[in-house]
């Protein structure tokens, strides 16, 4: 493969990050905690639990280390936008729900988001755009598995 496809090929996988982080710009907090409280949110919608999400599905999701986490969540605690708790069978297990404060700002944060992502659609039309999702979805899928096969 020669270099300038390399370099075009990584530039066009960040422009991707930089996307998410344009969308969650006007967010009042920074990026990496707008996809901790994004994940917590769907994980608690998935396994239809109002009880929480343990910190461990959180790492295993955003594919960030246990430490780097509870980081986040820490930050994300003492704003008043989640909740951590233990389980009363399982002191070790620590459960993870949003606030209605966290309930709001996501909120916000998605309202622009579909704004954004509405416009982009009528501007770029609808047919590219499942174009770009399939072909980000086709390089993501094989990056993984050959991540996978050299483990």
């Amino acid at each position: 493969m020669d270099s300038q496809l390399k370099d075009q090929l990584m530039k066009a996988m960040l422009s991707s990050k930089k996307m998410l982080i344009l969308i969650t710009a006007k967010a009042e907090i920074p990026f990496a905690e707008i996809v901790i409280l994004t994940h917590i949110y769907q994980l608690t919608n998935k396994e239809l639990t109002d009880d929480g999400v343990r910190v461990t599905c959180i790492k295993d999701q955003t594919h960030i280390s246990l430490p780097a986490v509870s980081q986040q969540l820490r930050i994300l605690e003492q704003k008043g936008f989640i909740e951590r708790k233990t389980t009363v069978k399982d002191r070790r297990i620590t459960l993870v729900t949003l606030t209605p404060a966290g309930y709001e700002i996501l909120k916000k944060v998605i309202d622009y988001r579909d704004q954004l992502l509405e416009k982009l659609v009528l501007e770029v039309g609808e047919e590219n755009i499942w174009k770009y999702i399939e072909m980000s979805n086709r390089i993501m899928n094989c990056l993984e598995d050959t991540i996978r096969k050299t483990e």
